[in-house]
């Protein structure tokens, strides 16, 4: 019996062994697998990011009629989307998510700086919304983000940019103090006025509502104003 039992010990512990063992290495093939998809997503976004700056250059060279940035804006889109499925995977306190968000901030604050100014040039009728948001202690910050979200889809003249009150980047804080941004986090921006969080889509349909007929209005007098010169030329 002595000796049935021990070869069933051996047995069990052999068993025991070998299962750990295939756990294992399918673990550390799961986790190779995963770190070299999460290392590809971060050289397509530095690739992205190198590609960006080219873009931009080409793009501030263009006229009213030859500029558009569609392509562009589709591109950061997904670069925001990569970037939050790294800071999922990975965490925020990251070295090379930081690193990579920091790049995303610049990007999105040189777009806005280019976009801002070709409007004000050609009277495109956009209507800007900056997005300060934290990670921290933020309770309403989901809710504004499916909001902002919906405002995006349902209004193609918004033009959306989000930044973390909370990144160390001078850039940043120099918007966070050109647009008076309290901590009391999140704000909403609007054309340079300040909201505090809207408790529904209807709430913030209703404030932007103005702002986009102002901006629809101020359209229409620019092309007006362009068709009757072009008459006036051509007679």
């Amino acid at each position: 019996m002595k000796k049935i039992n021990f070869k069933i010990y051996i047995i069990a512990l052999f068993l025991t062994i070998t299962v750990f063992g295939v756990a294992f290495v399918i673990s550390e093939y799961i986790n190779k697998r995963k770190t070299n998809e999460l290392k590809a997503i971060e050289d397509k976004i530095s690739i992205d990011i190198l590609s960006f700056e080219t873009q931009f250059d080409i793009i501030e060279e263009s006229s009213c009629k030859e500029f558009d940035r569609s392509t562009l804006r589709t591109e950061l889109s997904s670069l925001s989307s990569k970037l939050d499925f790294l800071e999922g995977q990975l965490g925020e306190n990251d070295p090379e998510v930081f690193r990579l968000k920091r790049y995303y901030s610049l990007l999105q604050i040189r777009d806005y700086l280019l976009t801002k100014r070709m409007n004000d040039e050609c009277d495109y009728g956009k209507v800007f919304i900056l997005y300060f948001y934290s990670n921290k202690n933020c309770a309403t910050c989901q809710t504004q983000e499916y909001i902002l979200r919906a405002i995006q889809n349902e209004y193609p003249q918004i033009e959306i940019y989000t930044f973390d009150y909370d990144i160390d980047l001078p850039a940043v804080k120099t918007l966070i103090s050109q647009h008076n941004v309290p901590n009391a986090l999140p704000i909403i921006d609007i054309n340079g006025k300040n909201y505090a969080a809207f408790d529904s889509l209807a709430s913030m349909e209703s404030v932007i509502q103005p702002f986009l007929e102002q901006a629809t209005s101020t359209t229409m007098t620019a092309t007006s104003s362009t068709a009757t010169s072009t008459s006036k030329k051509n007679q």
